[in-house]
């Protein structure tokens, strides 16, 4: 994960890292490069609610007292990490059993979910909850936060407008193409939002994301710079190459579906073979995201049978 360093006023880090020792030693080593400690920084904003980004932010702003910066969409997550990962779990089970995971399968995934939430740290009160479209000032510049969901449901980029930089998180990756997870509707994860959230609260992850990426690269901005790997400097460019990649792989999805109807599931063990028993959430999410695009062109429709969704082509 890349955390950005703005050295301007006020002092701030965009993204954290993970609740780790490494990731505190990795993050002090290149402040240190600097001439910076923890204690010098004044502001810390969020890209998005994933582990990885957001999971040291507690410990950064208790040893410096910087300000936290997120888009609204994201404080809740961060107030209550714990609380929203259990309700999302439950989610999860529930998506993965309705298209086609055994329900043994889809149980047994809750122990790593839950093993990889120690990585989101502690609960975070976030001091400036921005709608999108609000504007911040962090390291010298004027900052507006664009929603833009997809690889999470609080993907959030940072737009300096006047120079056209964008600090995108894992929105645009220059090497890898962002995997869009099955989603929850997001106040269906807040405290208090009633029973479990269950399968009929997914939201199209893929589709929106798709959409997102169509305006980025519709704003043709200077440069992206991600939370993972090199700066993106050509982005109309890299977008064209990414919507190939989802038509092609929505046209093979279309190909493996069976006359009488296949769960996402069925597809994905057609695609990837065991490795879909290993890694169901991943495997499964990506059949169902370019299942929701297939379908959002005419050319796939959804039918429940009993406890699961059966999938047909169209046309």
């Amino acid at each position: 994960m890349t955390a950005w360093l703005l050295l301007g006023d006020p002092l701030t880090l965009v993204d954290a890292g993970p609740a780790s020792a490494a990731a505190l030693v990795a993050l002090e080593d290149g402040l240190a490069a600097h001439g910076l400690r923890v204690a010098d920084l004044e502001r810390v904003a969020f890209t998005h609610e994933h582990a990885d980004h957001v999971g040291l932010g507690s410990v950064v702003a208790a040893r410096s007292g910087a300000e936290t910066v997120a888009i609204d969409a994201l404080a809740g997550r961060l107030a209550d990490p714990h609380g929203h990962g259990e309700r999302e779990t439950a989610f999860l089970v529930s998506v993965l059993v309705r298209h086609g995971v055994p329900r043994d399968l889809a149980v047994a995934l809750s122990g790593p979910q839950r093993q990889q939430r120690a990585w989101a740290g502690e609960p975070l009160a976030v001091d400036h909850a921005l709608p999108s479209g609000g504007t911040v000032a962090l390291g010298g510049r004027t900052w507006e936060l664009v929603l833009r969901p997809g690889h999470s449901q609080t993907d959030t980029l940072y737009v300096d407008r006047a120079d056209g930089i964008v600090l995108g998180g894992d929105h645009l990756l220059a090497r890898v193409s962002s995997n869009p997870l099955m989603a929850c509707a997001p106040t269906r994860l807040a405290p208090g939002a009633g029973p479990d959230p269950g399968a009929d609260d997914r939201v199209a992850s893929l589709p929106g994301y798709v959409a997102g990426l169509r305006a980025t690269a519709a704003e043709a901005p200077a440069v992206v710079l991600g939370g993972h790997g090199a700066a993106v400097d050509d982005a109309p460019a890299l977008v064209a190459e990414r919507l190939r990649g989802h038509e092609r792989r929505w046209r093979r999805v279309a190909g493996l579906l069976a006359p009488e109807g296949s769960t996402a599931f069925a597809v994905a063990r057609e695609m990837w073979g065991d490795t879909a028993l290993r890694q169901p959430l991943l495997c499964v999410s990506e059949v169902l995201g370019h299942l929701d695009l297939l379908a959002r062109e005419g050319g796939a429709i959804a039918r429940r049978d009993g406890e699961v969704e059966r999938w047909t082509a169209v046309g």
